[in-house]
């Protein structure tokens, strides 16, 4: 549910119009003026690097990204990078960078990868490895 409030005085109001059809989200993208969303991200990984603070997802549920958690996370030496994919050391899987640039990040020796549901993310790129083995996100 997204709230507004309309002054300082004022009290939240829910954003809906019952007269829409469909589910709440569906509702939200058929008023007018519409609702603005700062960012879009795809998966947990654009997630991790827009710094978001709040999200609604698909089926319209709201994730409150405030509160931090604590997940497993390490450094990983970068193996090999080919068009927008990073290989990095002891992980089965490339990461794919989302840019039309030609990365070149030969200075850049680590990558700082996060442990979510039983996959891993990237994070940062890193010119020395952190010794921490958890990010508080």
């Amino acid at each position: 549910m997204i709230t507004n409030k309309f002054s300082k005085i004022s009290f939240f109001e829910t954003v809906d119009n019952k007269h829409f059809f469909g589910d709440y989200f569906n509702r939200l993208v058929q008023m007018n003026p519409r609702v603005k969303f700062d960012c879009t991200c795809k998966n947990i990984g654009e997630i991790l690097t827009s710094k978001t603070k709040w999200g609604l997802d698909k089926n319209a549920i709201i994730h409150d990204l405030t509160k931090k958690e604590t997940f497993i996370a390490k450094n990983a030496k970068i193996k090999k990078i080919k068009d927008n994919l990073i290989w990095l050391e002891k992980v089965s899987y490339p990461f794919k960078i989302n840019t039309d640039q030609i990365l070149f990040i030969e200075d850049i020796l680590y990558a700082r990868i996060v442990y979510i549901n039983n996959e891993w993310y990237l994070k940062e790129f890193l010119m020395e490895p952190k010794k921490l083995n958890y990010e508080r996100i």
